[in-house]
């Protein structure tokens, strides 16, 4: 069958190129399925006649809305504590002399999950160090491992920390007034499964601004309905209250039959020009990456109502099973040929130079390199021949 309209057709079409019934192909039928789906995945990615273009309307829901007002925090980098300036955390040694509690260390409520610090304390020519173990749980804070230091049988320095005003807060109390100097350094802290050593993690804000697209568009080429247009909105915008400004103009010179249409033209040329570069029409900045499935507004979140419509310009790739066409295109059958014999080549390669019954030697590797080179050859020609070209090369 010359023109396959299924991906059967096509399949056996492949491997009567290859010489099938006369010869045994020796691929799988997983191995054929994955070189069917190679092909017209790489179809549907370059061929200009592999994607559509459509206009596609989503309609903002609830969890649109609430998607757009939340963020999502990630945590990189090492940089120095900058949480209190009142901390304790530092590379020398701080004299402290009230009973009063003095603040150590401090964090988002939402950014610890534990802190470990390393304490040394002088009070009377005696020198003590000890562990801290500071820990969050999502509700409260606890301190573990070695709470107190003491003097003899006696304390004289606790430790104790709080949630306050959103932080998790680290204090230690001295429980008389002498004067004591201490060193404290934080040694490691834990902010979800990521561990750090050495400091604070630089906290990164990233706004969940976008809406999931289906996985069958390729590219997004406009999105409008979301931006107000100050040039064409309406009958209040700009162009239109030119245009009705100058209607007897218009009307009478198109009544007497001289009316100029260059001038109406370039007017409005004009305007288009105008609304292009100064962004304020129907177009929104945005961001899409077709292997997210994500289509990321960058809008003031205030400009994001339920109920709302967007419309998006896309190119969507062609589905072969609503559109048979596919299996018949000439691109399709000798990429997916060449692919079949460069998997049949790779299967054979092991039994290379080996003598068959009657004298007919199998020669794998030669499959193989000459599927390369076709496929090479096919790859090559799809940006000059089956590609268009970017908008700034059409004249």
């Amino acid at each position: 069958m010359a023109k396959p309209s299924s991906r059967q057709e096509l399949i056996d079409y492949c491997k009567r190129q290859l010489g099938a019934p006369v010869l045994q192909i020796n691929i799988d039928d997983d191995q054929v399925s994955d070189v069917i789906d190679d092909a017209i995945q790489f179809y549907q990615e370059w061929h200009y006649d592999g994607v559509e273009k459509m206009y596609l309307k989503h309609k903002i829901s609830p969890e649109d809305v609430e998607r757009f007002n939340n963020k999502e925090f990630s945590y990189d980098g090492i940089s120095p504590s900058t949480n209190n300036s009142q901390t304790l955390i530092t590379t020398t040694a701080k004299t402290i002399s009230t009973t009063d509690q003095t603040l150590i260390d401090s964090f988002d409520v939402d950014f610890l999950n534990s802190a470990e610090y390393s304490i040394e304390i002088i009070q009377n020519s005696l020198t003590q160090t000890t562990k801290i173990l500071l820990t969050h749980d999502g509700t409260t804070s606890y301190i573990t491992e070695y709470g107190t230091l003491f003097s003899g049988n006696s304390a004289f320095a606790t430790f104790d920390a709080e949630i306050s005003s959103g932080f998790v807060k680290l204090f230690i109390k001295l429980n008389s007034s002498n004067t004591a100097n201490i060193k404290v350094s934080r040694t490691s802290m834990t902010v979800g499964s990521s561990t750090f050593t050495g400091g604070t993690p630089t906290t990164w804000e990233e706004s969940t601004n976008y809406i999931s697209i289906p996985d069958h568009v390729i590219g997004i080429s406009k999105v409008f309905g979301v931006s107000s247009n100050w040039v064409r909105n309406d009958m209040f915008g700009l162009s239109n209250q030119y245009f009705l400004m100058d209607m007897f103009s218009f009307s009478s010179g198109f009544a007497f039959g001289n009316f100029d249409i260059t001038n109406y033209f370039m007017i409005r040329q004009y305007f288009e020009t105008l609304d292009m570069v100064v962004n304020t029409g129907a177009l929104v900045e945005y961001r899409f990456n077709k292997r997210q499935d994500r289509l990321y507004i960058d809008i003031d979140v205030e400009r994001i109502h339920e109920g709302n419509y967007l419309l998006i310009e896309c190119h969507r790739a062609l589905n072969p099973e609503s559109f048979n066409q596919v299996y018949n295109d000439s691109f399709v059958k000798k990429y997916a040929t060449a692919l079949m014999k460069r998997q049949w080549g790779q299967n054979l390669i092991k039994y290379n130079a080996v003598q068959l019954p009657g004298g007919i030697t199998l020669n794998g590797r030669q499959i193989y390199e000459d599927a390369l080179a076709e496929i090479a050859q096919l790859e090559a020609d799809m940006p000059t021949k089956y590609t268009l070209p970017p908008m700034d090369l059409i004249g």
